[in-house]
């Protein structure tokens, strides 16, 4: 092999040595779309979480305590002794966490009632009471109202919403709906409340409260044993979990009407929507096979694309701000997984978990760009040492 050929080859190796090494040293690794990337223990058995406007932190309710967890590192960074937590919201501008308590303790004097929480002392400020059996929350996107969904088991096609001033932590008022309220979610211009219930053996319903004057608009039927709630961040549309149909409804909110119902679940329970508004993560329990699962819904065609296994037995899920993770409570290993969704719409304020995304397709082109290098390297030297040294003609007769 010609001198100039094996300096080529040299520096070939060298260039592809610093670059295996440079990758090496990244913070960031290589990971597929829609995998769980961490698994956070937790004290107890985790049914909901919420994550901070600032992308920082995921509370988590779970049996006595209120678990909180920093996105940076996936630890669980402080607790806050709230006995029979169950839902959760934040409010926008991320002072307050509300979480709804449905216990009655005689010996602690603890009753149905929603625990306010500071994040900046995670300590409970305020405690209001309730009448109803507190299950999900959501506050209006101006923080002012928070709206609680109750079941109100004494009459199970009897269900209540309390509105709470997070000014002064009083009920303004109690809103009478159909069946028993499980979860309740906002739409983003903070004109109407979707209140999702179940209690009737035939089917769910979801009564939209008007905001302005807190009363119910109108009723939709959706599928049997009602869960969950959201709402795309375009606010067209609403989906509902029904774990006994095994469904998920879709409700158009410029008609009020159910537009579609996806099929093909295994006892749906959370939803969550990307901040894209591109997705809906739906987490599933299969209580037969003790199993549990995720699916990734596709807001465009409404079909499932993907499908993630998990422990047994996801509830809640949350998206971070950036859409970058889904945190999801598993109920019955007291744990929290982390799914990394590749639906990363920019940096926010958060801090990235410790396991951050590097999309494999650039891992890809670096590599292949490194292998161009190194033979263009090798061909201009061949070049270079032909024309160094021509071949020898003999002129010899």
């Amino acid at each position: 092999m010609k001198r100039g050929t094996m300096k080529a080859l040299s520096v070939g190796c060298i260039l592809l040595c610093f670059f295996l090494c440079g990758l090496a040293l990244l913070p960031q690794i290589v990971q597929a779309t829609n995998t769980v990337t961490a698994t956070i223990p937790i004290p107890h058995y985790a049914f909901a979480l919420a994550i901070t406007p600032n992308g920082k932190y995921a509370y988590v309710p779970e049996l006595n305590n209120v678990a909180v967890i920093s996105t940076a590192t996936n630890n669980v960074a402080a607790t806050v002794n709230v006995d029979g937590s169950n839902g959760i919201a934040i409010t926008p501008n991320g002072k307050y966490a509300y979480v709804t308590r449905s216990v009655s303790n005689p010996k602690t004097g603890t009753t149905n009632s929603v625990a306010e929480i500071s994040t900046s002392t995670n300590k409970v400020t305020a405690t209001i009471r309730l009448g109803g059996f507190p299950n999900g929350v959501a506050i209006t996107p101006n923080g002012e109202y928070a709206y609680i969904a109750e079941g109100y088991q004494l009459n199970g096609n009897i269900g209540l919403v309390s509105v709470i001033s997070t000014a002064t932590n009083k009920v303004m008022t109690t809103i009478t709906v159909e069946g028993s309220s499980q979860a309740v979610a906002i739409t983003p211009n903070g004109e109407y409340a979707y209140v999702a219930s179940s209690g009737s053996l035939s089917n769910g319903t979801v009564s939209v409260i008007n905001t302005s004057t807190d009363t119910v608009a109108t009723t939709v039927t959706v599928g049997i044993g009602t869960q969950s709630v959201a709402i795309t961040p375009d606010g067209a549309y609403v989906y509902v979990t029904n774990g006994g149909s095994d469904s998920v409804s879709v409700i158009g909110t410029a008609t009020n009407t159910l537009t579609t119902t996806i099929t093909g679940l295994i006892q749906p329970y959370g939803v969550a929507l990307t901040p894209n508004g591109e997705y809906a993560y739906v987490t599933e329990q299969d209580l037969d096979n003790r199993l549990g699962l995720a699916s990734v819904i596709s807001t465009a065609t409404n079909a499932v694309t993907t499908t993630i296994p998990l422990v047994a037995f996801p509830y809640d899920v949350a998206i971070t701000p950036n859409g970058a993770y889904a945190y999801i409570a598993n109920g019955s290993n007291s744990t929290v997984s982390v799914i990394s969704t590749g639906t990363d719409t920019g940096p926010t304020s958060s801090s990235s978990p410790a396991t951050p995304e590097f999309p494999a397709q650039s891992l890809t082109i670096m590599l292949l760009v490194s292998v161009i290098l190194v033979l263009s390297i090798v061909i201009i030297a061949k070049k270079k040492a032909g024309k160094s040294n021509p071949t020898k003609i003999n002129t010899k007769t």
